[in-house]
């Protein structure tokens, strides 16, 4: 996105990943320089949302030079905007599924590429 300053480079991805390239975040209004509590609190936050069953990613932002050229290594020294979390519940009739399919011998094994509170949720 153009925008005066330059482009503004958006990232999104799971929640470790994009925190892990942030230097700062919106908090309270304005940008504050991220320490080690902000960012234990920012994964508690993002592992509560799993421990729900919200699956969650991560959004930062970058104003960046004109000239400079969008990449994966552009994703640095960038700001923590937050985090979006969505609920993607199981369908309805899928315990009585998975009931049949145990009547009928099936084990069934779950293979995830969700957060593993998220599955864990889902599954119980």
């Amino acid at each position: 996105m153009q925008t005066p300053a330059g482009l503004l480079l958006i990232t999104k991805g799971a929640p470790e990943s994009v925190l892990a390239v942030c230097t700062e975040a919106w908090a309270g209004g304005s940008i504050v320089d991220l320490d080690a509590a902000d960012r234990l609190h920012c994964q508690q936050t993002y592992q509560a949302f799993g421990a729900q069953g919200l699956r969650a990613i991560g959004v930062a932002t970058r104003l960046m030079p004109a000239e400079e050229s969008c990449s994966v290594e552009a994703e640095q020294k960038m700001t923590l905007q937050g985090f979006l979390a969505f609920v993607d519940p199981p369908l309805p009739d899928v315990g009585a599924t998975l009931e049949a399919m145990r009547a009928d011998g099936v084990v069934v094994k779950i293979l995830s590429g969700d957060d593993a509170l998220v599955a864990r949720h889902v599954c119980a």
